[in-house]
């Protein structure tokens, strides 16, 4: 996959046809609540949108780092088991 900039990315008009649909149905999803309310639930709702598009692909990279441990710096060290 080709990477892109977030701005380059968000001016494609199928994306913008998403974010103002996505919108829209927020509108109409949110509490009727306070600011503080709706911004929760809009985050909430936003994490489970990606969580749920991103998913398989999480999974494909867990799959792929079986018997891996990642530090934080990005290096990876391969995990190897000592019969005993």
């Amino acid at each position: 996959m080709e990477k892109m900039h977030a701005g380059s990315i968000l001016a494609k008009p199928e994306v913008r046809s998403l974010v103002n649909e996505v919108v829209a149905t927020l509108r109409h999803v949110l509490p009727p609540s306070g600011f503080a309310d709706r911004e929760r639930a809009a985050l909430e709702i936003g994490n489970e949108l990606v969580r749920c598009a991103l998913e398989d692909d999480l999974r494909e990279l867990q799959r792929g780092l079986q018997g891996t441990m990642c530090a934080s710096t990005g290096s990876c060290i391969v995990a190897t088991r000592t019969r005993r």
